[in-house]
């Protein structure tokens, strides 16, 4: 919240840990990361036997259709595509029910965390931009680790700092197609100080 602030009206994609479903965060738009939905379903499925194993399967089932509308949303007609979204929801609704009778002990743990985030695990199906995935996070954020772990600029907290404000700046610029040296080079040695690199100009 410190970073993208109080008023954030955007789509907020992470893994599930717990401190995105924070009570602060309560009214925020989210999304799930899919990929890290698999591979959590993925690891419970290679873990059951027999009748177990369909549950796991089912609900990735429904994620990767999910995935794969999403890439048609271009080629559909609005009411298919509508139509569609709805029967996975139904489905994934179904899946997750909490009037379903789970023998299997982990199934039912991953049943009710699933039903919590419930309203943030097909979002990405109706939001234009929203990604269903935070992989790309994941990578932007790799240099920066990187960097942390073999230049050891976080040996004090003023390096950590330093680091992460330089590292998130460089990354802002590159993304908005600007050349992260050109510009802090000229804001270093503007004269004026209300140059702004972040400027879309």
């Amino acid at each position: 919240m410190d970073v993208l602030g109080k008023d954030f009206t955007g789509v907020l994609t992470s893994d599930r840990a717990k401190a995105y479903d924070h009570k602060a965060l309560k009214n925020w738009l989210k999304q799930k990361c899919i990929a890290h939905l698999l591979r959590n379903l993925s690891d419970l499925e290679q873990k059951q036997q027999r009748g177990a194993l369909r549950f796991a399967r089912e609900v990735k089932s429904v994620l990767r259709a999910a995935l794969k509308l999403k890439q048609q949303v271009g080629n559909l007609e609005k009411v298919v595509y509508a139509k569609r979204a709805k029967a996975l929801e139904c489905k994934l609704d179904k899946l997750l029910s909490k009037d379903r009778n789970f023998s299997n002990e982990a199934n039912r743990k991953m049943a009710a965390s699933l039903a919590k985030q419930r309203p943030h695990l097909l979002r990405f199906l109706y939001h234009e931009g929203v990604d269903a995935t935070n992989n790309q996070a994941e990578r932007d954020l790799r240099p920066a680790v990187l960097a942390r772990k073999t230049g050891r600029c976080n040996k004090t907290e003023t390096g950590a700092e330093t680091h992460a404000v330089l590292a998130s700046i460089i990354e802002t610029l590159r993304k908005r197609g600007r050349n992260p040296i050109q510009d802090l080079t000229a804001l270093l040695l503007a004269k004026q100080p209300a140059l702004n690199p972040f400027s879309s100009s």
